[in-house]
C-alpha cells in the first residue's frame, strides 16, 4: 500500500481521466481498500489483479476510486523498487518478508510526507464519508478507517508532520508496536538520506508515467 495522502494525490491527478464526478464517492473508494486493516478481511478481497481488471472500466465513482488505489499501489511498488534498489539490498519478499515490508513501508511514509503538501487535508473529513462496504465488512470499520485518516492529517500542518504522527494511523490499522517502531525508525533514517529525501517528486512523476501504460 501507499499511504493515504499519496493515494489521494494520485487519485485527484487521475480524476478527469477516469471521469469521476462525485468527489466524495471517488476518494472514499480510493482509501477504501486499506480499511481491511481495520475490518480484518483478507487482502485478496480488496486487492487483486482480478479486481483491478474488473473495476478499471466501472462507471461508479466509488469503484473508480478503488481501481485507482490498486493502480497506485502497483506503479509505486515498481517505481520504488527501481529507484531505491539499495534499500532492499540483501532483502527480498522471498528471503525475509517482514524486513522487506518494514523497509518498504518506511519508504511509503517518506513518500507520503512529500505528497501531503499537494492535497487539501482539511477536506478529508468532508470527502471521506461514503458508508459503502462492498465486502460486507462491519460498517463501523469503514467509518473508523475514514475518521482516522481525516483526524491524522487534519490535526497537523504539512510543514510540521513527522514520522511520529503516523504512529496513530498504524495503530488504528492494527499494526503491532514493534513493526510501527521499526517503520518509523527506518523512515527517519531515510529522511536523512539526501538522495531518498530529495527525489520524492521524481519518484511521483515516474509513477505517473508508469500509470499511463495501464490506462
Amino acid at each position: 500500500m501507499s499511504l493515504d495522502a499519496t493515494h489521494i494525490r494520485f487519485a485527484l491527478d487521475h480524476k478527469e481521466h477516469l471521469g469521476a464526478k462525485d468527489i466524495s464517492e471517488y476518494l472514499s473508494g480510493t482509501v477504501y481498500p486499506d480499511s481491511r486493516y481495520v475490518s480484518g478481511i483478507k487482502r485478496e478481497q480488496t486487492h487483486s489483479a482480478v479486481l483491478e481488471k474488473k473495476l478499471q472500466h466501472s462507471s461508479d465513482d466509488f469503484e473508480r476510486g478503488w481501481f485507482i488505489h490498486l493502480l497506485c499501489d502497483k506503479v509505486f511498488n515498481i517505481a520504488r523498487t527501481q529507484k531505491y534498489l539499495r534499500v532492499f539490498d540483501g532483502v527480498s519478499k522471498e528471503s525475509n518478508i517482514i524486513e522487506w515490508w518494514h523497509r518498504s513501508s518506511a519508504l511509503k511514509l517518506v513518500q507520503d510526507l512529500h505528497n501531503v503538501r499537494f492535497v487539501d487535508t482539511e477536506m478529508f473529513s468532508t470527502w471521506l464519508v461514503s458508508k459503502k462496504n462492498p465486502c460486507n465488512e462491519p460498517a463501523n470499520s469503514i467509518e473508523i478507517h475514514q475518521k482516522s485518516i481525516a483526524d491524522m492529517y487534519a490535526n497537523v500542518s504539512y510543514t510540521q508532520i513527522t514520522p511520529e504522527n503516523y504512529r496513530y494511523l498504524f495503530a488504528v490499522r492494527n499494526i503491532d508496536e514493534l513493526s510501527i517502531k521499526t517503520i518509523i525508525d527506518y523512515s527517519q533514517e531515510f529522511l536523512k538520506d539526501t538522495y531518498i529525501a530529495g527525489s520524492q517528486e521524481e519518484l511521483y512523476a515516474h509513477a505517473i508515467k508508469l500509470a499511463q501504460e495501464y490506462l
